[in-house]
């Protein structure tokens, strides 16, 4: 899966559509569209940012490795 694939599923598993989640992560839709299709690479900042807003690891949407959900630790 490509980075800009990861992106879009982590987006639609968590619910948001484009405008919601350019709302999200401050930025506008066509950047996300942009995001997604490949055309542009977000910053590490932004790919925190992204993957914050989508509760998932940071890890696995930026390189594809690891688990897609954040680990938590049991209390």
């Amino acid at each position: 899966m490509t980075l800009a694939e990861r992106i879009k599923h982590a987006r639609t598993q968590a619910g948001f559509t484009q405008i919601t989640f350019s709302e999200a992560i401050g930025c506008t839709q066509p950047v996300v569209s942009r995001y997604e299709n490949g055309k542009n690479i977000p910053s590490l900042a932004r790919l925190q940012t992204i993957a914050e807003a989508c509760e998932v690891s940071f890890e696995w949407l930026a390189t594809g490795n690891g688990q897609m959900a954040i680990q938590t630790l049991a209390s």
